[in-house]
C-alpha cells in the first residue's frame, strides 16, 4: 500500500505536512502506513498512523512504536487479530510489551494518533 497524506487541515499542520511529505521522499516512512494530518479547534495538529509495522526481535516480548502516541489511541493487531490492551499487551511510552511470548513468524500491525 504507498503511503497516504488523507488530509490537511489549518495552518499549524503545514510545516508538519512539508516534513512528512520530505520522509516520505527518501523512504524514510514505514512502507505501508498511512498518516492522516488533522487539527482541530483545540489542537494544531495531529497524526494518525494506520499499519505501522512493528519488528520482532527473537527472543524478545517488547516492540517499540516509532513516536509516542496519545494515551488510549493505540490499536495493536497481531496476525491479523485486535489485541486487548492489559490482556494482550501493555504499553509504556512508545514500548509495547505482550504477555503471551512472540513468534519470529508473527506479523504485528499498529494504529495510534501522536
Amino acid at each position: 500500500m504507498p503511503h497516504t497524506l488523507k488530509a490537511i487541515v489549518g495552518i499549524g499542520c503545514l510545516a508538519l505536512a512539508a516534513l512528512l511529505f520530505v520522509h516520505l521522499l527518501r523512504g524514510q516512512m514505514p512502507p505501508n502506513a498511512c498518516v492522516t494530518l488533522t487539527s482541530g479547534r483545540d489542537t494544531i495538529c495531529q497524526i494518525e498512523v494506520w499499519g505501522e509495522p512493528l519488528m520482532i526481535k527473537a527472543g524478545f516480548n517488547t516492540v517499540m512504536l516509532a513516536n509516542p502516541p496519545q494515551p488510549g489511541t493505540v490499536r495493536i493487531y497481531r496476525n491479523g487479530l485486535r489485541m486487548a490492551l492489559v490482556s494482550d499487551y501493555e504499553i509504556v511510552n512508545q514500548m509495547v510489551t505482550f504477555t503471551v511470548p512472540l513468534q519470529p513468524d508473527d506479523t504485528l500491525l499498529a494504529d495510534y494518533r501522536f
